[in-house]
């Protein structure tokens, strides 16, 4: 029986033809799914570009040098004597428990730093893997993704909690046909991705309508065992969410929520719909960013992406609905960078193998007028996805250049080869060391927040306003607190030359000198390195406070 016939006899309004695959549907299939999964030497091609794949990530992985938001959350996942303990720690920072939680198990297991890269390196490989051999999409599809950045940096080498995302969506792909006679199986999936990261919530959100849509589509709104599992895991989602929620809220990290989240209006939120290519802005590769008309391009190329869906209901709503729930939420909770916007490319690729295996409903036409939708569409995210090799690019060639992504590993080896094991360190910005304790375990003091720590809090509770004065003061407080060396970072020039200026610092902070402040500062501190550039903002110059005795 056709599924429109029932949707209309129980009254429901979404006119859809059956889910089968038939002539036509087959014909339709997006260009880049492949008609029957791969055997042989297909088989073979694929894993001789797997190793391929697996050789250039060992490789940057070998050189990665960590990032503060990444050591950020290993301090996090190592702190406490329990992983209560810990998890009472990380709540308010921001981000779920399950990338903390599997830290500091592993560290439990083999305690040693390196399973920090460790662990994110085994995710992205299982990833990278899922996507290789078990989803429908042809070769030069999948080579595409596993050789743009997300797939070959950002959730792999970066050790951060965004590519558990990609592997829950790619588990909740290859379960999909069972779990939906099985509900606590998706419901399960869905717990999870709910604890990668916030933003998380929304994809589940679209796999869990997606489904909803798909079980109208075959039998209405008559109450059945499809109803009852869906009804299963939306419950196990549900608690998902609220343990995702209260581990995150409330934020100690209060400077770091979107200042427009506290002005709400009707049209502000009319605006952040609206605007589709700043908040994704970061998927546009760097080298083409200067070129006129470009974030007219990117906007097209995402709504494009969400039309390369159109051929289900099932598919075209969910895209919808989680391409403007991040637009609201980069816009007015948390401005999303390339790590956040990416995983909106796996959400799509994720719906796709869903359709690619029959799920999803289908429209009653096929007429020429929504073919050609569907081909723009799917040719619009194909390009996207192609862009993000651009950016590879320019990740492959700092690495080629000898250019490091941060500079937390020379300034540990500088201050071993100084003798200065002791000293205390500290910079402005307080983040700028937060990679360090990674590398060295010198005590670090937090300027604004007046304290010894590893991991900066984002309060508007801290100093507020800082001088070059301030730095030197702190210094010499600590010198005579301690009676240790001082090493302090600054991110600034220090140019005795420069007029005075107040400049915004961090997200609610500002800093400021004067002439006679920085010539102070100079004059009681030696510049022992210039450790830069850096392929991040992570580069800086060192300076030692001097002996007040000797005055060296």
């Amino acid at each position: 029986m056709q599924c429109f016939d029932t949707v209309r006899r129980t009254g429901a309004r979404l006119m859809t033809v059956p889910l089968p695959e038939t002539a036509a549907s087959v014909q339709s299939r997006p260009w880049f799914v492949l008609p029957a999964r791969p055997s042989g030497r297909a088989l073979w091609a694929r894993a001789g570009l797997f190793a391929v794949w697996l050789m250039v990530v060992a490789l940057l992985v070998s050189q990665h040098v960590f990032w503060r938001d990444e050591v950020r959350a290993f301090s996090l996942a190592l702190q406490g004597d329990s992983l209560i303990a810990m998890a009472r720690g990380v709540q308010g920072e921001g981000h779920p428990a399950l990338w903390y939680i599997l830290l500091r198990l592993a560290h439990m297991v083999v305690p040693v730093r390196e399973v920090l890269p460790g662990v994110a390196a085994a995710i992205g490989i299982v990833g990278a893997a899922i996507l290789t051999f078990r989803a429908p999409f042809r070769l030069w599809f999948v080579a595409i993704v596993l050789f743009g950045a997300f797939g070959l940096f950002e959730f792999v080498v970066m050790a951060r909690n965004y590519g558990i995302s990609m592997v829950v969506l790619f588990a909740i792909a290859l379960a999909y046909d069972r779990g939906r006679d099985r509900g606590i199986l998706l419901g399960l999936l869905l717990l999870a991705l709910c604890n990668t990261n916030a933003q998380a919530i929304f994809f589940a959100g679209g796999i869990l309508l997606f489904w909803l849509v798909e079980i109208v589509c075959a039998h209405g709104l008559r109450p059945n065992r499809a109803w009852r599992e869906w009804a299963v895991a939306a419950a196990l989602t549900l608690i998902g969410v609220v343990l995702c929620a209260v581990t995150v809220y409330p934020p100690f990290n209060d400077a770091a929520v979107s200042p427009r989240s506290e002005a709400l209006s009707v049209g502000l939120i009319v605006q952040s719909m609206l605007s589709v290519a700043a908040p994704f802005g970061d998927l546009m590769p760097d080298m083409l960013k200067w070129i006129p008309g470009i974030a007219v391009l990117l906007g097209l190329l995402m709504m494009g992406s969400v039309l390369s869906l159109i051929r289900t209901p099932a598919g075209l709503l969910s895209g919808v609905v989680v391409l403007v729930a991040l637009l609201l939420f980069f816009q007015l909770v948390y401005p999303g960078s390339y790590r956040h916007q990416a995983l909106f490319l796996v959400f799509v690729m994720t719906i796709h193998w869903l359709v690619a295996q029959g799920h999803g409903g289908r429209w009653p036409g096929d007429g020429t007028a929504f073919r050609l939708m569907e081909g723009i569409g799917q040719g619009a995210f194909v390009v996207l996805l192609a862009l993000q090799l651009l950016t590879s690019y320019d990740i492959l060639a700092g690495a080629a250049r000898g250019v490091p992504f941060g500079r937390a590993a020379d300034l540990a080896a500088l201050i071993h080869r100084r003798g200065l094991d002791d000293a205390t360190v500290m910079a402005d910005p307080d983040v700028m060391v937060e990679a360090l304790p990674y590398y060295a375990d010198n005590p670090i003091w937090m300027v604004r927040e007046h304290k010894f720590g590893r991991v900066v809090r984002f309060t508007r509770h801290a100093q507020i306003h800082l001088t070059a004065g301030d730095l030197l003061h702190t210094a010499q407080d600590l010198r005579r607190m301690r009676g240790k060396p001082v090493v302090i970072v600054i991110q600034r020039r220090m140019n005795p030359d420069a007029p005075a200026f107040r400049e915004r610092a961090g997200y609610v902070g500002s800093y400021s000198s004067t002439p006679e402040q920085v010539r102070a500062f100079l004059d009681a501190t030696t510049r022992i390195a210039v450790l830069r550039p850096a392929r991040t903002d992570e580069d800086y110059a060192v300076y030692l406070l001097k002996d007040p005795v000797t005055g060296s």
